[in-house]
């Protein structure tokens, strides 16, 4: 497995920049087998976000790779609790 592609994401990663946010992991997806996205400076998550890394780690898995979430700011964690979902079953997404 290649080394992972750090996708380190700030400020607004809400619906206005879900389209470009969902170009950057397809991007990272296509460059490495493991994918971490760090969310430390995200300031503003909605679950447009949480669906599109779900989305993307069912995408991921099926192709022999991994998606994985690190360093949860407050608006992330809030995020993934209002879904339902934590960041560490994204390693079983099917």
């Amino acid at each position: 497995m290649s080394n992972p592609y750090s996708l380190r994401l700030s400020g607004d990663c809400g619906l206005r920049a879900i389209h470009a946010l969902r170009d950057e992991l397809a991007v990272a997806l296509a460059a490495s087998s493991a994918v971490e996205i760090d969310c430390a400076q995200a300031e503003r998550i909605d679950l447009s976000f949480v669906q599109l890394v779900v989305s993307a780690a069912r995408t991921a898995r099926g192709a022999d790779k991994r998606v994985a979430v690190t360093n949860l700011s407050e608006a992330a964690q809030a995020a993934f609790a209002r879904a339902g979902l934590s960041p560490l079953t994204l390693a079983s997404a099917t």
